[in-house]
């Protein structure tokens, strides 16, 4: 999931300027062996939750539980060609997740569609 780590900068900087405040695991000191835990905990903290879908990560977890905490989070996932429709990561089906949104640039595509959903 790090390999994400500038389009995780730039929904940050996309959230903060929704006048949200963006909170991303990797902000945070957490030990290693308590990833999972925290990660939770601070999902648990959220009226709302945006991930990236494009690289399978741990990010599977904080999908299934976000509807236990009353969260319907917004999967979005970066199109690298204009005929791709689905993220190329494959456990996403079992999560029973059908609402993805594609983006292939993150200010035309992606800002419109977390300032949609966090309106």
């Amino acid at each position: 999931y790090t390999t994400q780590t500038a389009n995780l900068l730039k929904m940050k900087e996309i959230v903060l300027r929704c006048d949200y405040e963006p909170v991303i695991t990797d902000d945070y000191d957490i030990p290693d062996d308590d990833t999972r835990h925290y990660s939770l905990l601070l999902l648990h903290s959220c009226k709302y939750a945006i991930f990236d879908v494009t690289v399978a990560g741990g990010q599977y977890v904080e999908i299934e539980r976000a509807g236990d905490y009353g969260i319907d989070p917004l999967l979005v996932f970066s199109a690298d060609s204009v005929s791709r429709e689905k993220p190329l990561t494959s456990g996403l089906k079992m999560l029973g997740r059908d609402n993805l949104r594609a983006y292939r640039d993150m200010e035309t595509d992606l800002e419109p569609l977390i300032r949609e959903y966090l309106r």
